[in-house]
Formats: structure tokens, sequence, C-alpha cells
């Protein structure tokens, strides 16, 4: 009886020494295993990374660069001058000069189409000294870059005028003493306020901030003027 209670005994401590040699032996083999994978997961990404072409890469820097860049803005007030070549209301074709000034507003990305509001005002002219007028222009730039604008504009508009002029007259009659006749010489005054309607076409150049335009229209058969944009 004792012998076979020694002998379970024994084997009960080789099972529990098998035991704890088999687990010690299930943690290596997890911990190579584990070790293992992790070389095999960074040589992937190495193979990944060599095998990848370079121009798959995209520096954010340059990916931005390449980018289409916004037109520059042309929104805002604009005022400089005009001057007018010929008038049709100015009897003499003495060149007419003034102001103009207004807004204007150019819509999306692109910035190839606004509208134009434009106020005009124009004197020294003979005899018509004093015009006042506004439009409204549809634009297309046609060419465009960042800092350069070509393109066409067409509206229509009112101008209100008032002038004032001294008229002479002369009148002869026959003179009651000696014979002949006699002429009388006097001077009157002429004035009249009115308005008209008027279109105009042209063409405008856009450098930065600075404006040109090239018109023509009624009564300005030919007109240039400069503004400063802000």
């Amino acid at each position: 009886m004792k012998i076979l209670e020694k002998t379970l005994w024994v084997l009960l401590g080789c099972m529990i020494l098998n035991t704890s040699i088999f687990a010690d032996e299930l943690d290596d083999e997890i911990k190579r295993l584990e070790k293992e994978n992790k070389i095999l997961e960074l040589k992937r990404i190495q193979a990944e990374l060599k095998n990848k072409p370079l121009n798959d890469y995209q520096d954010p820097k340059s990916t931005s660069s390449k980018q289409t860049k916004p037109m520059s803005n042309k929104n805002g007030i604009f005022f400089g001058i005009e001057g007018a070549v010929l008038n049709t209301y100015a009897s003499d074709k003495f060149p007419v000069f003034g102001l103009v000034g207004g807004y204007q507003r150019y819509f999306g990305r692109s910035q190839a189409q606004g509208v134009k509001a434009t106020l005009h005002a124009h004197t020294n002219i003979h005899p018509v000294p004093y015009d006042f007028g506004i439009d409204l222009k549809y634009l297309w730039d046609f060419a465009r870059s960042n800092k350069h604008s070509f393109g066409l504009n067409a509206g229509a508009g009112f101008v209100l005028y008032h002038y004032s002029y001294e008229e002479t007259h002369t009148s002869s009659y026959p003179s009651y003493y000696g014979g002949g006749t006699t002429t009388y010489t006097y001077d009157s005054q002429v004035e009249s306020t009115g308005f008209y309607l008027t279109g105009v076409v042209g063409l405008h150049y856009y450098y930065g901030h600075h404006q040109f335009e090239l018109l023509s229209g009624y009564p300005d058969i030919f007109v240039l003027n400069y503004a400063y944009r802000f």
C-alpha cells in the first residue's frame, strides 16, 4: 500500500513538473512568434516603401503649389479721370474732361464676368457746361492672369445735362434819318436742362489696381478713362 502511495506521489510530481516545463516552453514559443510577427511586419512595410514609386509621394507644399491659384480679386470702389475727344453736344468739338467713379463686382473663382456701375461728371464743355451720367455695364474678361485682365464691356444708362450760354443776335432796320439801314446787336442768355438715354461699348485693361477703359457711345463718341481701384 505504501509502495502504491509513493508511486502515485511520484507520478503526480512528474505531472506537475512536466506541466510547469510545458507552460514555460509555451510562453517562450508565444514570445518567439510575436517577435517573428513584428519582424515580418517591419519587413513588409520596408518592402512596400521600397517598391512604391517616388512620384506616388506627394509633398503637401508641392501639391498646394500645383493647385490652380484663384485670380486676384477685382471687386471694389474705383475713382479716376475721363476725357472724351468727340462729343456730339460740344458744338466747337473741344475735348471733354471730367471725373469718373463707381463700383464693380466680379463673380466666381475665375473672376471672368462681372458688372460695373459708373458715375460720370463732365464740365468745361461749350455749350454744355455740366453733365452727370450713370451707367451699368456687363464685363467679360476673356484674357486674364493673376495681375493682368483684358476684356469687353457693354451697357446702358442716362445723362442729366444743363447748359447755359450767350447767343448773339443781329437785326437791321431801315434808317429814317439819311436813308440806309441801322444794325442792332444784342446778346441773349440761353439755358436748358434735360436728360437722355445712352449706350456704351468698349474695351478695358486692368493691371493690378490700375484700370483703363476705351469706350464709344452716345453722346461721347470716343472716351478714354483711367481709374484706381481701392
